[in-house]
């Protein structure tokens, strides 16, 4: 198991939360109280929304991880549309009470990355990519902007290695978030099931 010591507030949200505190001092030092109080609670808001949790990340080397907080809304084995094949696809429901920290489901390399404004479920437009394991298993992970301001960050690289509960990204207030697993894969989870990224396994690659 994997200690990930991290900023508790996420560097994303960082800039707004030092904004709002200088805020605060500035409406303190004038004895603005009547706009205290309200921004108070605007910063209090802010450092809820970016908080960045510790996780321990396990020891599962054939594991393939929830990438971020929330509740599986759907479970479907069917087509993915970015890799042409048949595939597990798992839905999760970002939970305003969880983080939007987004952690990587496998190590791997990241093979590809798409920008989706089209359809239905991507209006906000979506940011998908492809990893791809040592051993030549996909797992394409695509996520929706939030609804804070339609804000989603990613630091991935094309050509660059992830690490299994790495942390990639960060999704204030997100939405929903799709994983497309391989077709043999050993399913762990359920449809209405919660989960924590980084920490529970969606499912397990099975080996010959």
């Amino acid at each position: 198991m994997t200690t990930v010591r991290q900023a508790l507030i996420a560097r994303e949200g960082q800039p707004l939360v030092w904004l709002l505190a200088v805020a605060l001092v500035m409406l303190g030092w004038f004895g603005l109280w009547w706009l205290f109080a309200p921004l108070l609670i605007a910063c209090l808001a802010v450092l809820w929304i970016y908080r960045q949790p510790h996780r321990d990340i396990p020891a599962a080397p054939l594991g393939l991880l929830a990438p971020v907080d929330g509740r599986i809304t759907r479970i479907a084995r069917g087509h993915d549309p970015y890799l042409e094949r048949e595939a597990w696809q798992v839905t999760l429901a970002m939970s305003a009470a969880g983080t939007g920290v987004v952690r990587s489901v496998t190590e791997g390399k990241v093979m590809h990355q798409w920008l989706d404004s089209n359809g239905a479920r991507c209006a906000r437009a979506c940011l998908a990519h492809h990893v791809q394991t040592d051993e030549g298993d996909d797992v394409v992970v695509r996520l929706q902007r939030g609804r804070l301001l339609g804000r989603l960050y990613s630091n991935l690289v094309n050509g660059e290695r992830v690490g299994q509960g790495e942390r990639y990204g960060f999704i204030p207030l997100g939405r929903e978030v799709d994983v497309w697993l391989p077709a043999n894969v050993k399913l762990l989870v359920t449809e209405g099931q919660r989960v924590q990224g980084g920490i529970d396994v969606l499912a397990e690659l099975v080996r010959a």
